[in-house]
């Protein structure tokens, strides 16, 4: 009687341990949400892109620009030196709509200028 009632205490042990581990081994892992979160990365500024000159540059680099026309590729070259990129705007020779497209991709060297550099 001891022996059977020894052997149940054991077994009921064993049975609660299994369990309880069990049960621990499940609340241990992780939650399974997908992927983890990315940690967000400041964004470098872009890369510099070298400036088209409007005093040295072909009709094909011109037309090349977004806005240009046939039509502004001719009244810029026409109306060459610039000090400066504004006076394509200044001078009417194209838009304000389009300078804004264009501003950041144009520059105005003389050639005093390209000579020191």
């Amino acid at each position: 009687m001891k022996r059977l009632l020894s052997l149940m205490v054991t077994l009921a042990f064993t049975l609660i341990l299994s369990s309880t581990l069990t049960f621990a081994a499940e609340k241990s892992d992780p939650p399974k949400m997908g992927p983890p979160p990315t940690i967000m990365k400041k964004e470098s500024p872009p890369a510099k892109t070298e400036l088209l000159d409007i005093n040295t540059a072909t009709e094909i680099q011109l037309k090349a620009l977004p806005g240009i026309t046939d039509d502004h590729v001719k009244s810029i070259i026409e109306n060459r030196p610039y000090s400066n990129k504004e006076e394509l705007k200044v001078k009417g020779i194209i838009p304000d709509t389009v300078y804004e497209l264009i501003k950041d991709r144009i520059t105005a060297k003389l050639k005093a200028e390209i000579k020191t550099r």
